[in-house]
């Protein structure tokens, strides 16, 4: 419980420092802010989950740009999704009152077994976006919706799973703009180390993977002068990465201007300015989550 607690406090200061920092971005913490903690208490509830040599990738396929977990299952009993669901939609339902209805139908549709997460998120990782409609379409949901309340449920097992994977591939060489682990795309561009190594966070296991420092992780464009960097003199250590080829974004933070350690799910709504920025000259985000898809 201790610990718990102690991780809690730790992503709680760090809203209640950016909301000081920028006020402006207030209500998105308000919304999010008790469902960040609650799933970052709730993930460390899980134990890592053992792998076998059904996960272990192929060498020459890993290299050709398969990732681990394309075609696998997870490695997660059905019943943790309930306790996920126990623990997560409360603070969902708070931060997110206008749509507590449909949070409470996904909630009866996995207790009566009429929406299998592991199932819906295996469809979203493949891309089959027929299986998603039809089980949109069943629930009566939108599936844009059904994506956030499944994703919020499904990230902690996610993460836990890709901390258990990890080691699998350190040796392998991977040179995609996507996940080698889960095959999405990367919600963040971190530079760090004294030669500011630039690494991607992915969006949906949060792993993190080296990447080349001037190339767009989508088009795999790499010619400097189709890139370009927005920020604000106030904040040099946040910055917008546009391509001018795809159109594309991703929000980057340089890691070696910060003074303190950060939690990235918080930094990263903290960032939201940038968000604004890059989609008002027409950019859009690489990774779509519920705070960057902007009206």
């Amino acid at each position: 419980m201790k610990k718990n607690q102690d991780i809690a406090d730790n992503v709680y200061q760090a809203i209640q420092a950016i909301k000081r920092r920028t006020p402006a971005f207030n209500n998105i913490f308000d919304a999010f802010g008790e469902l960040i903690i609650a799933r970052a208490c709730f993930k460390t509830q899980l134990s890592l989950p053992e792998t076998d040599d059904t996960f272990k990738p192929d060498p020459l396929r890993f290299s050709q740009g398969v990732s681990v977990l394309t075609g696998k299952t997870l490695m997660f009993d059905k019943s943790d999704y309930l306790k996920a669901a126990d623990s997560l939609f409360p603070a969902m339902e708070k931060g997110f009152p206008k749509i507590a209805p449909n949070i409470h139908a996904v909630k009866q549709a996995i207790e009566n077994q009429r929406l299998s997460p592991e199932i819906f998120m295996r469809a979203l990782l493949n891309g089959e976006d027929e299986k998603i409609q039809e089980i949109s379409n069943e629930l009566t949901l939108e599936p844009q919706l059904l994506r956030f309340i499944v994703g919020q449920i499904t990230k902690p097992f996610l993460e836990k799973q890709a901390e258990a994977l990890r080691p699998l591939i350190q040796e392998l060489q991977w040179h995609k703009g996507y996940c080698p682990i889960c095959g999405s795309y990367p919600e963040l561009s971190i530079l760090q180390g004294q030669t500011g190594e630039r690494w991607l966070r992915c969006a949906v296991c949060a792993h993190e993977w080296r990447f080349i420092r001037i190339k767009c992780p989508v088009c795999e464009n790499d010619k400097a002068e189709d890139m370009e960097l927005i920020f604000s003199e106030e904040r040099p250590y946040q910055r917008a990465e546009l391509c001018h080829s795809c159109k594309k974004y991703l929000i980057g933070f340089d890691l070696r201007k910060y003074t303190q350690a950060i939690v990235f799910d918080v930094e990263r709504l903290g960032a939201l300015y940038l968000d604004v920025a890059a989609q008002e000259r027409g950019y859009f985000p690489i990774a779509e989550n519920a705070w960057n898809v902007l009206d």
